[in-house]
């Protein structure tokens, strides 16, 4: 969007029109947009779940919320690791 469609991304309404075109309510995405603490506790709390196995930075990617795999990694690192995440899951919950 900020440069196919030449709109900046740190304007509000076009902030807004993008809220609408994916369903959202303008009048919601402006209230929230107006707000610097809208979210700010749903924030805090992904920042911390996903501190827990190591984000550091970006890219980083958390498995069944309890494996970490940072940075940009090769395929079969993440197959190992969703492997890895998959048979360390309860049986009950493996279906």
């Amino acid at each position: 969007m900020h440069f196919a469609e030449e709109r900046s991304v740190y304007d509000t309404e076009t902030l807004v029109d993008l809220a609408v075109t994916v369903g959202l309510s303008g009048t919601e995405a402006r209230e929230v947009l107006g707000d610097p603490d809208a979210y700010a506790a749903e924030v805090r709390a992904d920042e911390h779940q996903a501190a827990e196995p190591g984000a550091g930075g970006v890219p980083f990617f958390v498995l069944d919320r309890r494996y970490g795999v940072s940075g940009v990694q090769s395929p079969e690192t993440f197959t190992r690791a969703l492997e890895r995440a998959w048979a360390d899951r309860p049986a009950a919950r493996r279906s």
